[in-house]
């Protein structure tokens, strides 16, 4: 089944937080009418849409609205994870991003914007080891060194997805196990300082800081 953009299910999930869910308890008949034909509109909306599109929405709903039209946000989630081998990595990152923002409150471009760090970072480890950085539960910074190539690691994957949208599995080459963390503390992936990076940086620089990193150079000497 096709899925919807994001901008529809961002629609749909306003129209359900604007839902009265106590309506049914109302005096006033303009207000019952009108509560009543929005939740058969967004049922029948609801009831056309697959599992990973209600997912997508109940990420951007509250609980309460969502909850009156059974959308929950833990089932669906094990849902997904299940159908995790034929999800589109599209949609993988549009449900880290609306994870992401529902759990931190920040804005939905920092939120995507970390979503597909951690799809290249997936990717990247698939391709040998990475260091990179995230937040503990104790708020400290950590550094692990993780892999998910298989002929690095006596283990045999199934799918390059991971189990789950809302952590991030790897393993970790010092531990020597498989380690996972979610993926809101996810900060950053440590850049190998490599001749072509340091190239790289070099020709980023403007001449006038090359001359005055030269002159300083000359001076110390």
């Amino acid at each position: 089944m096709a899925t919807i953009s994001t901008s529809r299910a961002e629609k749909i999930a306003r129209n359900i937080n604007a839902m009265d869910v106590n309506f049914s308890y109302s005096d006033d008949m303009r207000t019952y009418r009108f509560f009543s034909k929005l939740e058969k509109q967004l049922r029948e909306i609801l009831s056309t849409l697959s599992q990973e599109d209600k997912l997508m929405i109940a990420q951007l709903c509250n609980d309460a609205e969502a909850a009156f039209f059974g959308l929950n946000k833990e089932e669906l989630t094990k849902t997904e994870d299940m159908k995790t081998p034929t999800t589109s990595f599209r949609k993988t990152v549009m449900l880290r991003a609306y994870h992401i923002m529902a759990t931190t409150g920040k804005e939905w471009a920092i939120c995507l914007k970390k979503a597909w760090q951690l799809y290249r970072l997936n990717k990247e480890m698939h391709k040998g080891e990475v260091t990179f950085y995230f937040e503990k539960k104790d708020g400290s910074l950590r550094k692990a060194v993780g892999s998910l190539k298989m002929d690095s690691i006596n283990y045999e994957f199934k799918t390059d997805n991971q189990p789950k949208v809302t952590t991030f599995t790897y393993f970790d080459i010092e531990a020597n196990s498989f380690r996972s963390f979610k993926i809101e503390n996810f900060m950053m992936v440590e850049q190998p300082r490599t001749p072509e990076v340091k190239a790289t940086a070099v020709l980023k620089k403007t001449p006038a800081k090359l001359i005055r990193i030269r002159r300083t150079h000359l001076k110390s000497a």
